[in-house]
């Protein structure tokens, strides 16, 4: 077995390092088949990142608020189950782009709707697999003995289809604090089903559903900020690559964000959040493991510029701690503009 494998298959989420090491065997025995489980066996993308609004500021009455930002991240590191961040396996990076844009309408001073969806989304992977077996290809290309070969998977395409409520309720509105209720509806519209062995789905598959509670008070020239809600993951049938299907549990979870932003002058602030959650077990009717429970935590620090009704607001995410889950840095850019 390539020793890189058999040293970091313990970083890989059980379902995950099973598939690794039925692939190890499996390439052991007969060439090009094998050759083709290597790439099934790395570690899931993770959750998408939460780049919600933290101002509990809401569109006026008759208004539009658009909002439209761009993620890069890369991972070459990932938290194991106890928490500890390791290298990835088989030497792996992991880059996500994508360019979420959301627009919302005041239809009263208290409510907001509005919808939102990935305009472009691109996840990349890279990986290296050592072949030893003479005679081996992948996808139809040799793989020489002996040759460490790099394996791209990617996907691009627009993302599902993000619906949005927001409600004021009014609450501690004496000690000025700003209160928003919020519904967040994620519509699975984009495709969940993998092209190719080496292709990566864009959509998740099936309904998230998230309520959340978010407070604002501001204590001139210092803004306090916290979150908390709950998300609901429902349950669907899902297609393969190769035309079958399987029923996916993805489990619910928990979300939270704390912080502060620090005004400088009318027009600028710095700012540094927290952004956490935690997601149960996710269950596959095909393979026979749970996928474990996951959990994560970035620190956001930034800064936000403002120029009548336009808006620039600049993030790094830096993860600080996690489980199961990816490790990636990354820098959020967001314009919002107002009509």
């Amino acid at each position: 077995m390539d020793p890189r494998v058999a040293t970091n298959a313990h970083l890989l989420p059980t379902p995950a390092r099973l598939v690794l090491l039925a692939g190890a065997a499996l390439l052991a025995s007969c060439g090009h088949l094998a050759a083709q489980a290597i790439p099934s066996a790395l570690p899931a993308i993770g959750k998408p990142l939460d780049i919600r609004d933290t101002r509990n500021i809401t569109a006026p009455d008759g208004q539009v608020v658009v909002t439209a930002s761009h993620i890069y991240q890369v991972a070459t590191k990932a938290f194991d189950s106890d928490g500890r961040r390791r290298d990835l396996p088989l030497d792996q990076t992991v880059r996500l782009q994508s360019l979420p844009v959301l627009a919302t309408y005041g239809l009263t001073s208290r409510w907001n709707v509005g919808a939102g969806a990935s305009l472009v989304n691109s996840i990349e992977r890279k990986q290296s697999v050592l072949n030893f077996v003479p005679g081996a290809t992948l996808l139809e290309q040799a793989l020489p003995v002996g040759s460490v070969s790099t394996i791209e998977s990617s996907g691009d395409g627009v993302g599902d289809l993000n619906l949005v409520a927001q409600y004021r309720p009014g609450w501690f509105s004496g000690d000025r604090v700003e209160s928003l209720l919020a519904v967040d509806v994620v519509a699975p519209t984009a495709g969940s089903t993998p092209g190719g062995p080496l292709d990566l789905a864009l959509g998740q598959g099936y309904w998230t559903y998230r309520l959340s509670y978010s407070a604002v008070k501001e204590i001139f020239p210092i803004t306090y900020f916290a979150r908390a809600g709950y998300e609901w993951n429902r349950p669907d049938t899902l297609s393969t690559a190769t035309g079958g299907t399987f029923r996916l549990d993805a489990g619910d979870g928990v979300n939270y964000a704390a912080g502060a932003s620090y005004s400088i002058g009318a027009r600028f602030s710095l700012q540094a959040l927290a952004v956490g959650s935690w997601h149960e077990e996710t269950v596959r009717s095909n393979v026979p493991a749970r996928g474990p429970a996951t959990r994560s935590l970035d620190f956001r620090p930034g800064y936000t510029f403002r120029l009548g009704s336009l808006q620039l607001t600049q993030q790094l995410a830096i993860p600080l701690a996690g489980a199961n889950t990816l490790a990636p840095e990354g820098i959020l850019t967001t314009v919002e503009y107002r009509f």
